[in-house]
């Protein structure tokens, strides 16, 4: 249960798209800091592939790791990089 929204970047480190967009990504989130939600990345792998993919970012913003891409799969994701928004309920919002 939580009592915040959640915004959450999600990114596939084995794809050129989500490389791409870490710098401008990693802005946003920045940007959110101070609003009344919390953000983070979600990377689609392990905590060493988060670290590499993401450098200094990873230890900056809260970071999660779905290796097995069971939250991705929950959530009916179809490509990354996405940006996702989950309410207090918690329910996708979008």
């Amino acid at each position: 249960m939580t009592t915040f929204h959640l915004l959450l970047v999600i990114l596939d480190p084995y794809t050129h798209e989500s490389s791409w967009i870490v710098k401008t990504a990693g802005r946003i989130l920045k940007s959110f800091n101070e609003a009344d939600c919390r953000v983070g990345w979600l990377i689609t792998g392990t905590e060493e592939h988060a670290k590499e993919f993401l450098g200094p970012w990873a230890s900056e913003i809260l970071t999660f790791i779905d290796p097995d891409l069971d939250f991705v799969k929950g959530i009916e994701l179809i490509e990354t990089p996405a940006l996702v928004h989950f309410d207090q309920h918690p329910q996708l919002v979008g």
